[in-house]
């Protein structure tokens, strides 16, 4: 047995056989070894399928508990005790690593040393086409050999939920090196999840009641109850780190700033987020898409950066392992504000309807093949009828008020109302360039007819006695909530909800 081999283990279906196949199969050509766990009719009705890997039959299964043979994740740790592997793991058996290549094995091999490292999938239609967005749980593990060993016994079933989260809570709890994969690789072709909610959070209370005591004073928390301050631990605490495929190292990429302040101010954050970058192939000039020369451009990628971005750390490494041979990159947005208490990933992509979200894509978010570029310079309405590929992390960071002053610059020349008469509205009456606000309309009916910083309050049963191009939702809170009610009453393109795009 060679020292570098990775034993993968999984739980194989006896229902979309093919799905699984093809899954399974991109592990091994990524230099991984599968053991599949299933109880025997389960290995009698599918071991032909699969002949090029392992099985091991189970004794006990989630049969009385669930009336179907689910797996417990204790009998997956006692089997890698006795393996002959120094590195373990485990996939979910309907996820397809896609994002990477034959390095994989030797790369996880290295992280998993005395570590554990995890990741989550990228939800995606079809195998046809990888973008996709993140999904919140998580589906593919691999750790040191002496990890499987601190976990206590409890019924965790694989196919039901919470067993994810307890896999990462112990190693945390435990004192290893944690480590998430933060770029995507592993994808998943949406379908129906039918698992027990009650479960689920029956599960979650139980790691908290037994085990949060050893986890209290890891980290500084914001939550106030056990159960949050476990999500906001299992949310936060690990070191990121990036799968890269070996091609990538040969990329140079040319970033074209609008301005020469990166090297004036050594200490903003602008200069300081291209410094800090994790790939370093790159080299930097000073102008914008219409002053510079294309004929005099050699680098393989084009980057423009405008005067207010900052860029994640791993902007282009990210960004340059998923081009390949794409006309462009196109990432999602961080949008951050202290103000607001306001921190998430914002998606420039509408899965549902293929389409691009205009007003929330920046310049920034776009990482162009050079010759693409000088052929075809492409507006940002037209993107989707080009070879993009688009990387679900939100790798260019915004300040909250900043990009929705950008977002609300169109509606100078409108009659713009607000929805919601509260303090948000009073901090963001501050802070956005709107001088064309007519009213405010709020749901209190005792407001109707007061003033909130000189602009007139009307009641919400009078929003039809108004003529308006758009109505601003100035709530975070209830966003969602207002928006859903408002629709029914006015025409949904008029209404604009700043947080959840």
């Amino acid at each position: 047995m060679s020292n570098e081999k990775i034993i993968v283990a999984t739980s194989i279906a006896p229902r979309n056989i093919e799905n699984q196949k093809k899954a399974i199969d991109s592990w091994i050509e990524a230099g991984l070894d599968v053991i599949s766990f299933n109880c025997l009719e389960e290995y009698e009705a599918i071991s032909n399928h699969f002949p090029n890997i392992q099985f091991n039959i189970v004794q006990r299964d989630g049969r009385n508990r669930f009336g179907k043979p689910y797996i417990f994740l204790d009998d997956i740790m006692e089997y890698f005790k006795d393996c002959d592997y120094d590195v373990c793991g485990i996939i979910n058996s309907d996820i397809h690593l896609l994002g990477v290549d034959g390095g994989f094995g030797k790369y996880i091999y290295d992280e998993a040393k005395n570590s554990f490292v995890y990741g989550n999938r990228v939800e995606i239609k079809s195998l046809d086409n990888l973008n996709g967005m993140f999904y919140v749980g998580h589906d593919y593990f691999f750790f040191d050999k002496q990890i499987s060993y601190i976990y206590p016994r409890e019924d965790f079933w694989i196919g039901q939920p919470a067993w994810d989260y307890w896999i990462v809570f112990m190693p945390i709890i435990s004192g290893f090196k944690v480590k998430k994969i933060i770029n995507a690789i592993a994808y998943h072709i949406i379908h129906t999840i039918q698992w027990d909610n009650n479960l689920n959070i029956e599960l979650h209370k139980m790691i908290v009641d037994k085990y949060f005591d050893k986890a209290d004073k890891i980290m500084k928390y914001k939550s106030a109850s056990s159960l949050e301050r476990f999500y906001e631990l299992i949310l936060n605490y690990y070191q990121p780190v990036v799968y890269t495929k070996e091609f990538t190292k040969n990329y140079s990429v040319l970033i074209v700033c609008s301005s020469d302040s990166i090297c004036e101010d050594n200490k903003s954050d602008k200069y300081s987020c291209i410094l800090n970058q994790t790939y370093k192939n790159i080299r930097i000039c000073y102008g914008n898409n219409d002053s510079i020369n294309l004929n005099e451009v050699k680098e393989d990628l084009i980057f423009f950066m405008g005067e207010d971005t900052v860029l994640d750390n791993w902007f282009f490494e990210i960004m340059v392992n998923h081009i390949e041979n794409k006309d462009m990159c196109i990432c999602n947005i961080s949008m951050e504000s202290k103000d607001f208490s306001y921190v998430k990933d914002i998606s420039v992509f509408d899965m549902d309807s293929g389409e691009f979200v205009t007003d929330a894509l920046i310049d920034e978010c776009i990482l162009y093949n050079t010759e693409f570029y000088k052929k075809r310079r492409p507006m940002k309405s037209d993107l989707k009828k080009y070879n993009f590929a688009l990387v679900p992390n939100g790798l260019v960071k915004k300040e909250f008020i900043s990009y929705l002053n950008n977002k609300l610059n169109g509606l100078k020349d409108k009659r713009v109302y607000i929805y919601a008469a509260g303090g948000h509205t009073k901090k963001l009456l501050n802070r956005i360039n709107l001088n064309n606000i007519y009213g405010i309309f709020d749901s209190n009916p005792e407001l109707d007819g007061t003033m909130l910083q000189g602009i007139p309050v009307y009641s919400k049963g009078k929003i039809n006695q108004f003529e308006f191009d758009y109505i601003v939702i100035s709530s975070m809170s209830y966003e969602e909530e207002i928006y859903n009610e408002l629709k029914y009453i006015i025409d949904k393109r008029k209404l604009i909800r700043i947080y959840n795009y």
